[in-house]
């Protein structure tokens, strides 16, 4: 007898029993998908059996809004979703001056889907993991290099909202590489976005990188391009007076 009331107190210290769940507290996580104000969908998961994912409740859309509403006994209000496209990539929505992947509850309401504003979601995700992405996500971030030493970094706003965006730099310094890195989510929503580097009259530079000879430059995780001569294809240092970034760009090998 004493060895089972040793074995029973050990088990309480250890918490191996768990305290029984409340099965009137609403725990329960809802994300809904509307078009012109009406809710066609709503898909509903339990905060306790996250992370999770499903087909949305009731159809795949076309869907303009997204909005997460937790139950008031949510313990993570924090909690975020995110929906994905029919090709598995995580959509992009706005709320006020929020640009995000994952969205948020914080009574504030739905959240808009952009690029296109009509959008198919084959999954919603809801990952207590998940986290608000840094800001440093919406733009494209430009590093020119100078005699392979010292660099310059620029960050262009998103140019795949506005036609155009760019950045004059100072003083005109040669650099003799340029390198391109789109934030996650210029490169979900426009992932070919091209950027120029250009001199004090507008003319593009020419760069190489591996076989591609171009005036206008992609990140494609594939690195940074070498300023070249046009005419003799041999590296020659640029001084370039403005970056610009804009969605219209296509490679000259396209």
């Amino acid at each position: 007898m004493q060895y089972k009331t040793l074995a029973l107190a050990a088990t309480l210290a250890s918490g191996a029993f768990a305290a029984p769940w409340n099965y009137n507290a609403d725990d329960s996580v809802k994300v809904l998908l509307s078009k012109d104000g009406a809710y066609p969908s709503t898909t509903t998961f339990s905060e306790r059996q996250l992370p999770n994912q499903r087909p949305p409740h009731g159809g795949n859309g076309p869907f303009s809004k997204i909005e997460i509403d937790l139950g008031k006994d949510v313990k993570n209000t924090a909690l975020r979703c995110q929906a994905l496209g029919q090709d598995q990539k995580p959509l992009v929505a706005t709320r006020g001056e929020n640009v995000d992947i994952t969205f948020s509850d914080a009574d504030k309401g739905a959240w808009t889907f952009r690029n296109p504003s009509y959008v198919d979601v084959s999954k919603v995700v809801c990952d207590p993991s998940f986290v608000a992405i840094s800001k440093q996500e919406t733009k494209i971030h430009i590093t020119l290099v100078e005699n392979g030493e010292s660099a310059i970094g620029e960050d262009v706003d998103d140019a795949t909202v506005e036609a155009k965006e760019s950045r004059a730099l100072n003083g005109g310094t040669k650099f003799q590489t340029i390198n391109i890195s789109l934030g996650e989510i210029v490169a979900i929503e426009n992932a070919a976005l091209r950027c120029a580097a250009v001199d004090m009259h507008g003319n593009k530079f020419t760069a190489k990188r591996g076989e591609n000879i171009d005036v206008t430059f992609s990140d494609a995780d594939k690195g940074e391009w070498t300023f070249i001569d046009p005419n003799t294809k041999q590296p020659m240092p640029a001084k370039v007076n403005k970056l610009v970034c804009d969605p219209t760009f296509k490679s000259l090998n396209a």
